[in-house]
């Protein structure tokens, strides 16, 4: 399983600090992103939206004030079916 990009996506906010880097990214809806890992390790808030999450066969619906936190290659998938989500 590859890293992906994000093609449907964009950074609406951006900064780097002290070894940190933050950034809101909002994503469209109806944007699906199969089974993919990350890099580096994560942590997310939810601030606007909702999305359905699936990993290690359990599924999990992700909504504003949601704090994820994902581990390395970590594998999951990511369905934006319900609007535009900002993260």
């Amino acid at each position: 399983m590859n890293s992906i990009s994000k093609p449907d996506s964009f950074a609406v906010k951006e900064c780097q600090t002290a070894g940190f880097k933050l950034n809101e990214w909002v994503y469209q809806h109806q944007l699906r992103m199969p089974h993919h890992t990350h890099e580096r390790a994560s942590v997310s808030l939810i601030l606007k939206g909702a999305f359905v999450e699936k990993s290690e066969q359990k599924t999990y619906l992700r909504q504003p004030s949601t704090i994820l936190i994902h581990q390395p290659q970590k594998a999951h998938e990511v369905s934006f079916d319900y609007n535009d989500v900002h993260i």
